[in-house]
């Protein structure tokens, strides 16, 4: 069952981990290129979606709008 965890994070911490998903990113990109994209299977294809799509919503994070400090709530 899914839960959603509140965390607060400071603006380094945020980098940190969107560059530590932009290297699994490119993990996946070297396997598909290794092994052939239609070997990998489904699985492989959805993590690769799952992780692409929590970059995303992270990076989103890493543009604060006008007056929010440098701590993220991310839920």
């Amino acid at each position: 069952m899914a839960r959603n965890v509140a965390v607060e994070l400071s603006q380094a911490e945020l980098k940190m981990i969107v560059a530590a998903l932009r290297q699994v990113t490119h993990t996946f990109e070297v396997a598909q290129r290794q092994e052939g994209a239609e070997r990998l299977g489904e699985q492989y294809h959805v993590l690769q979606e799952r992780y692409a799509e929590l970059h995303d919503r992270l990076a989103a994070l890493l543009d604060p709008g006008p007056g929010e400090d440098s701590l993220h709530r991310v839920k």
